[in-house]
């Protein structure tokens, strides 16, 4: 009886310890999570109130964050490689056509393209990037072209990706 008394004040002893050690360790664990994403909490507080409430909502289906954001490295992944072969100085131009919300795909649409039809797509953006893509849609058209091509892909696989989830929740992931 004695040995048996012994056995389970050990067993309870030692139970008590992994359970501190565990919460020890969760709170540890807790604690890190918190110092590593500081930088985006921080960098969210700063959004309006109807942005970081649309960034909250998205968050309730990490599935999705997950998928997209696997989605987007491998797009990335696909862009840098295809203008890779190009100088520096060409692939900074590239990047920056990219930054004007369809802007490829207005300097793809149509090939051999006239400087004064380019110069027409080009009055609907500003005057800081009328050079870069008359240049660049001149002398690179077919790379305009793959990349307009990735980014209609992109947008199918994101529209894929939504189907089955109620409307309101297509609605927060597009914002």
């Amino acid at each position: 009886m004695k040995f048996f008394i012994v056995i389970s004040l050990m067993l309870f002893i030692a139970s008590t310890t992994i359970k501190c050690e565990a919460q020890d360790n969760s709170r540890s664990l807790l604690k890190q999570v918190a110092k590593e994403n500081q930088d985006a909490v921080d960098a969210i507080a700063m959004y309006p109130t109807d942005t970081r409430k649309i960034i909250f909502e998205a968050a309730e289906y990490p599935e999705i964050i997950a998928k997209l954001d696997a989605m987007q490295k491998n797009s990335q992944d696909a862009f840098q490689n295809l203008i890779s072969p190009f100088s520096k100085e060409e692939q900074e131009n590239i990047w920056n056509l990219t930054r004007y919300d369809g802007l490829i795909s207005d300097l793809s649409a149509k090939p051999k393209m006239s400087d004064d039809e380019i110069n027409n797509i080009l009055a609907n953006y500003p005057e800081e990037i009328h050079k870069t893509a008359l240049e660049e849609g001149k002398t690179n058209y077919d790379l305009l072209v793959q990349i307009n091509k990735m980014n209609n892909n992109f947008d199918s696989s994101f529209e894929q990706l939504l189907v089955g989830y109620p409307p309101e929740v297509t609605t927060v992931l597009r914002q």
